[in-house]
């Protein structure tokens, strides 16, 4: 017995192992890929609160719902984490994800073998969830990890069910009831687990025949009546929360018949989707009321006869009827009765209820190849299967390295894809592919004459191409189709903007947050604006309200602070820096401003020291480079009037190298040399200061002819008048009442005089 239990243990950690390996293998390659165009920014590249774990970004992640339209707090935490972790590498995020998947498939091994006593099958039906090519999406985009995570705690909540059944103990329906709350809020996609546990009570636990027949399903039930009032009140909690973000689509755009034609087509897809697996995309778009009547029929008659087949098999087979039924079940959350968003389906809805096809479908072959003997046969099949699947799912995990890859191969596998057309469109703009761009756009438009969001894409690529009247016609055409829609008038605002009219770009950006007045994005614009036209106060009351919106965005913080410049209130704007860089350690914009503060207030060893972090942060930014160009120079300006030489020259040295054209750090180090008595270097740096190829953007006319006179006074003391009086002529002519210069030009040429004439007396007393 211990040598038969030793051999168990070892093929249950082969089982393991090979999970994980097979995991690995297809998914270890998001390690390399980036964030995709699609909600990640909304969950972690321009979300301010996911940038680590805080108090602040973990109070938000239980009190948002409008973020995303959802609430769930422990995936928020998660990505939290992985920022924590990982800072802004994707890679990071990637590998939560297919960690957690490889557990996934762990767990469900163990559900299934601890259920069913069948090592093999469980393990088949666990490499299938581990490589099925419908599962990619759930792995392979950083924004649904609330799929993944949710996923781990609803498995793990079944085993803890599983024991329960086994071990008769009341803490592990505790348990289950504990991790099914994690699960949910995760997301709230197992909603029907309880209805799922009473499947499993049915086969393979086999629990009916334990109860008296009369009280089996109400001692079965009233067992989950703690399960149940959870679920219950998270699915108020999902809808509440999807209809505060307007992701709730109403029954104009899409009534119950087409609903309802659409949850019977969508059932027969996933179910073609899981047997051929290909032409995935990650959005397929909503048919609306062009679903054919045909459609709709076949795959009622094609899911009726499943049934009727399942349920006549009942005895004689009931996983079939329990996988059936598993999967008609979980999926009812995401069936699209309540239609969030525009697509007709989703790989990812598919993460758990294909389980109950893939066990059924499993235990059905077992069962057919016994009968005829062909069980290693079987085995053979299984493995090619598992491999071609790994390879398919490989394949369409490479769709997902980044946003044209993945809007590119949607738009190849889909027709008529409106959406995706016009994601890509976006993302070949932001590569600067305008053409291309401006083409997906129009053929988006074709596809969806109605789709705002595509209208107001191409009013600003024509915009930003000067193209005003075409910009123009575009956000007409959006308005008229939904004058509600506060981004089609913010963009109005810009528009006006452009066309030279700024009191009326204030109206329609007031406009915008009327309509959408959680919005950010149209409150900063008209604070931007305010300060544009000298109205401060009015750009510091919007700013007021975005940092009541949004209290952890370090932008607003930094906007805020250049306000409070705006209004001569140094102290507060430091303040408000400080804090956007409190939020954001690495704002180099913030850190950036405030430098010039310090700058501006005299303390330029504070600004150096600010300039030194943000060029850390930004090595190539010339805009950091020349400020820290600049508080070098100035504070050397300071040492050398305190006598500090050396030190002056160690920061005007450092600015030169900065700023090697700049005409400030050649002529202040050319003076601090000529002071030092090294006049060959001086008389190079005054040089570079007046050649042709300095930087003399800022440079006055006087700062010209002070840097001639001080090299022309130089070469004068050296008695090189040859050479100084042109540039004492220089300084005169670029300021002709330069008193001091016409002075030294005037002795210059006195000298120059009484030396020739000495000369010619020398010469002919020599004759």
């Amino acid at each position: 017995m211990a040598g038969g239990k030793g051999k168990t243990d070892r093929r249950v950690w082969l089982v393991r192992i090979a999970l994980v390996l097979l995991t690995g293998g297809i998914f270890a390659q998001t390690l390399g890929f980036g964030f995709v165009d699609l909600d990640d920014g909304a969950y972690v590249t321009q979300n301010p609160y996911v940038r680590g774990l805080s108090k602040q970004g973990i109070a938000w992640a239980w009190s948002s719902t409008r973020a995303v339209a959802n609430w769930h707090p422990l995936t928020w935490m998660s990505l939290q984490f992985d920022a924590q972790l990982w800072g802004t590498w994707p890679g990071g995020y990637h590998a939560t994800n297919v960690v957690l998947h490889a557990l996934n498939a762990i767990l469900l091994f163990a559900c299934l073998r601890g259920a069913t006593g069948s090592l093999w099958r469980s393990a088949f039906v666990a490499a299938l969830f581990a490589v099925h090519p419908l599962h990619v999406e759930s792995v392979a985009w950083v924004s649904e990890r609330k799929d993944v995570l949710s996923s781990l705690f609803g498995l793990a909540a079944l085993w803890a069910y599983l024991q329960h059944v086994n071990r008769k103990e009341p803490g592990w329906m505790f348990l289950t009831g504990f991790l099914l709350i994690l699960s949910l809020l995760s997301k709230q996609m197992l909603v029907t687990f309880p209805f799922a546990l009473l499947l499993l009570d049915y086969w393979p636990l086999g629990r009916l025949s334990e109860l008296p027949p009369r009280e089996r399903w109400k001692t079965l039930v009233r067992e989950k009546a703690g399960l149940l009032v959870i679920v219950a009140a998270f699915c108020v909690i999902a809808v509440v929360a999807q209809a505060s973000g307007e992701a709730v689509q109403s029954t104009a755009k899409f009534s119950i018949p087409v609903r309802v034609g659409n949850a019977i087509v969508a059932y027969g897809g996933y179910l073609l989707q899981m047997l051929v697996p290909i032409r995935l995309a990650v959005f397929y778009p909503h048919p609306g009321s062009g679903l054919s009547v045909i459609q709709v029929l076949l795959a009622a008659v094609a899911i009726g006869g499943i049934t009727w087949g399942t349920w006549r098999q009942r005895s004689a087979r009931p996983y079939l009827l329990v996988g059936w039924l598993w999967y008609l079940g979980t999926l009812v959350p995401v069936i699209g009765l309540v239609q969030v968003g525009s697509q007709q389906m989703a790989d990812r809805y598919t993460y758990l209820p294909l389980i109950g096809p893939f066990f059924a479908l499993t235990w059905l072959a077992q069962d057919l190849a016994s009968r005829r003997g062909a069980t290693r046969v079987l085995g053979g099949v299984g493995i090619v299967l598992v491999g071609v699947l790994s390879i398919l799912a490989f394949r369409q995990t490479r769709t997902w390295r980044n946003s044209f890859t993945l809007f590119e191969h949607a738009v190849a596998v889909t027709s008529r894809n409106a959406f995706c057309e016009n994601n890509l469109g976006m993302v070949l703009e932001r590569a600067g592919k305008v053409p291309e761009a401006r083409k997906h756009f129009e053929r988006a438009l074709l596809f969806d004459p109605k789709s705002v969001s595509t209208l107001c894409n191409l009013a600003t690529l024509v915009q930003n191409e000067n193209d005003l009247p075409r910009a123009r016609e575009l956000l007409d055409r959006a308005l008229a189709i939904d004058p509600k829609n506060g981004e089609t008038s913010r963009l109005v605002g810009h528009l006006l903007l452009d066309e030279g009219e700024p009191e009326k770009a204030v109206e329609y950006f007031q406009r915008a947050i009327d309509l959408a007045p959680t919005e950010l994005e149209p409150r900063e614009n008209l604070a931007n604006l305010y300060r544009a036209m000298g109205k401060p106060e009015e750009a510091m009351a919007q700013l007021r309200q975005c940092q009541k919106l949004a209290p952890a965005n370090p932008e607003i913080w930094n906007t805020m602070a250049a306000t409070m410049v705006d209004l001569g209130k140094p102290t507060e704007a430091e303040a408000m820096f400080l804090k956007a860089l409190d939020l954001n350690p690495n704002f180099e914009r913030a850190r950036t401003n405030l430098g010039v503060l310090r700058h501006g207030l005299g303390d330029f060893e504070g600004a150096i020291d600010h300039f030194r972090i943000a060029l850390k942060l930004s090595p190539s930014n010339q805009q950091v480079i020349e400020n820290l160009s600049g508080a070098l120079i100035n504070s050397a300006r300071e040492a050398a009037k305190n006598g500090l030489l050396p030190e002056a020259k160690t920061m005007l040295e450092e600015a030169v190298d900065l700023t090697p054209t700049s005409f400030f750090a050649h002529h202040n180090l050319a003076r601090v040399m000529s002071d030092m008595g090294a006049e060959g270097i001086a008389r190079r740096h005054f040089e570079a200061a007046l050649s042709p190829e300095s930087d003399k953007r800022r440079v006055q006319p006087a700062d010209l002819a002070i840097c001639h006179f001080e090299l022309g006074r130089m070469l004068a003391v050296r008695d090189n008048y040859d050479e100084a009086e042109p540039h004492f002529k220089a300084a005169l002519e670029i300021v002709p009442d330069f008193e001091v210069a016409k002075l030294s030009l005037e002795g210059a040429q006195r000298i120059r005089k009484k030396l020739k004439e000495e000369q010619a007396a020398e010469e002919a007393q020599k004759k």
